[in-house]
């Protein structure tokens, strides 16, 4: 069977990140694909993802991305070279278009800003190439919209990386949940409150292990990275990034808890622009942030269960929440990412419960040789699905769904009422996303959406109901 053949637009950190699932799956031997082709219009990022070697300075350890309790794989250093399967080097471009018409390239990963991902993946699809996006799937709705139904007119297989579903807390949770053990579903919540640059700065994990078991994951920045770039620069302006931290980050959330806890209703939301300073971002310059960097959700589940999330980069001091935590309360106990209590007095540790009573088929199933890595777990269920032509697990619809519960906060924040999920989806519901759409040519011309510099996002349901 001839290797997967792939082609990476976007060289940057998160391409870097996802090779540490490559490298995972290449050691427990699923290496049936091959980096051929990279791209970046900045040509130096594109030679330094070729040459870099994942995991030199050790093994896996140094992988920030993995639970420490989760580690399943061997040690040694897997590089560039080694998952290309041949010693050379992949081919650089600085140009997409040329990378996506490449005869010797059968899918595309994708990690440019989210304003590009509809453009760069409607033209990977009519060439008939399989894609991998990173989340959000794409800038808008309509956006994402434009690639289900390309996607579904050539018979590809489009994969979204919301890789938290594959976390094996995650997973753990959810199996939980199936069992029953919560009862019928009532409650979901997730709150992340950091300070600005928390997602910007490279991020290290430890673990507090009280009474000889984990309780708590505690999430700090490297020495000096307080001082450092706080990222990109197209992740704070609009036209970029759509509405900032509530579709770049805040989709994870929402894919989340559909994953977890079925198709989410309607959405109340509040979404606020707190930081104005000026930011020194990766490319030197200093700019103001035009996106915003806090939102707080109210959920209704078509199952009738409610939640509540909440996130933001503009929370000084304490930080609240951890970065990829979640809680479900049932009626009949409760399920985090660290701990669960039921009603018959049982707690616990959710992924130790799995180990223990989880059926072997399923086990196997999920974590397939003792895979553990949420990178690579979903790498593997992509590439599985183009093999066996099936559905990966976040397909292009899945990816939809989570922009558009984004969007419905975004849009209930803009006209000061509840937003049903459906309404966004059917556009109904657009009045935020319509000038963007146009800038986008997804839309004829509208009245453009432009703010003073008193009004801010904050204030727009209340200028919108009068």
């Amino acid at each position: 069977m001839r290797k997967l053949r792939i082609g990476i637009v976007g060289c940057g950190r998160v391409a870097h990140v996802h090779l540490w699932g490559y490298r995972a799956l290449a050691q427990l031997g699923f290496d049936r694909f091959q980096i051929v082709a990279l791209c970046d219009q900045v040509e130096d990022r594109a030679k330094r993802l070729s040459a870099s070697v994942v995991g030199a300075r050790g093994g896996p350890q140094d992988d920030p991305t993995l639970d420490p309790r989760k580690r399943s794989y061997g040690g040694g250093a897997i590089g560039t070279a080694d998952l290309l399967g041949a010693a050379s080097r992949p081919y650089r471009h600085t140009d997409w278009r040329e990378l996506v018409a490449r005869e010797d390239i059968d899918a595309v990963e994708i990690y440019a800003p989210p304003s590009q991902h509809h453009v760069i993946a409607l033209e990977a699809i009519a060439h008939g190439k399989h894609v991998f996006i990173e989340k959000p799937m794409a800038v808008t709705v309509r956006a994402c919209k434009e690639i289900v139904k390309a996607a579904r007119e050539a018979g590809v297989r489009v994969c979204v990386g919301h890789n938290y579903r594959f976390e094996p807390a995650t997973r753990a949770v959810q199996w939980i949940i199936e069992t029953g053990r919560l009862g019928d579903l009532r409650m979901f919540n997730w709150h992340t409150l950091r300070g600005p640059g928390h997602w910007s700065t490279p991020l290290q994990s430890r673990w507090k292990r009280l009474a000889g078991r984990v309780r708590d994951q505690v999430l700090w920045r490297r020495p000096g990275a307080i001082n450092a770039p706080a990222g990109p620069a197209w992740r704070y302006m609009i036209e970029e990034t759509g509405a900032g931290i509530v579709v770049e980050n805040g989709t994870h959330i929402f894919d989340t808890a559909i994953h977890v806890c079925g198709g989410i209703d309607r959405v109340t939301g509040l979404v606020s622009q707190f930081e104005r300073d000026e930011l020194r971002v990766e490319e030197g310059q200093r700019m103001q942030s035009e996106v915003p960097d806090t939102f707080f959700g109210m959920l209704r589940f078509e199952s009738g269960a409610v939640g509540q999330v909440g996130l933001s980069t503009a929370a000084h001091g304490e930080p609240l929440g951890p970065r990829e935590g979640f809680i479900v309360h049932g009626s009949t106990g409760s399920a985090s990412t660290t701990s669960y209590r039921l009603g018959d007095g049982s707690e616990g540790d959710p992924w130790d419960l799995f180990q223990a009573e989880a059926p072997e088929e399923l086990v196997a199933t999920w974590f397939p040789c003792g895979l553990t890595h949420r990178f690579g777990l979903q790498k593997l269920d992509w590439m599985q699905a183009i093999r066996q032509r099936g559905q990966p697990l976040v397909d292009e619809a899945a990816g939809l769904q989570s922009v558009a519960a984004a969007y419905a906060a975004v849009e209930s924040n803009f006209i000061g009422r509840e937003v049903r999920v459906s309404d966004v989806v059917a556009g109904r519901e657009d009045s935020y996303q319509a000038p963007l759409d146009v800038g986008l040519g997804l839309l004829p011309e509208v009245k453009p959406l432009r703010l003073s510099e008193t009004e801010t996002l904050t204030g727009l349901g209340e200028i919108a109901a009068n």
